[in-house]
């Protein structure tokens, strides 16, 4: 294994996400993901772009990169890592429930 291959696989101590090894990641597809994530930077990458890249499950590799330990953030399409100083996202609500109404 080369030096600059060995650097890109082994995650720095202060890694700006709070990140995982990389080695976590075992298919192909989810180690590029992360790479085109990472890459994309705030900008983020949509699922199109992971398919162009030559991604033949592109939501799969972003899960599989997910459930890794990298927070991923998804807005309006596109998908990007959440900065380890982002605030936590807010917790999820479930919208009233319909109260029925007996008929007749």
């Amino acid at each position: 294994m080369t030096d600059e291959v060995r650097r890109f696989w082994e995650c720095p101590v202060a890694c700006a996400h709070g990140c995982p090894p990389r080695t976590t990641l075992t298919t192909l597809d989810g180690r590029t993901a992360l790479r085109l994530l990472e890459e994309a930077g705030d900008r983020g990458i949509t699922v199109a772009e992971l398919r162009r890249e030559g991604l033949s499950m592109p939501a799969q590799a972003l899960y599989e990169v997910e459930l890794a330990g990298w927070p991923l953030e998804r807005i309006r399409g596109r998908t990007r890592l959440r900065p380890a100083d982002a605030p936590p996202p807010e917790p999820f609500e479930m919208p009233p429930k319909v109260r029925l109404v007996p008929r007749g």
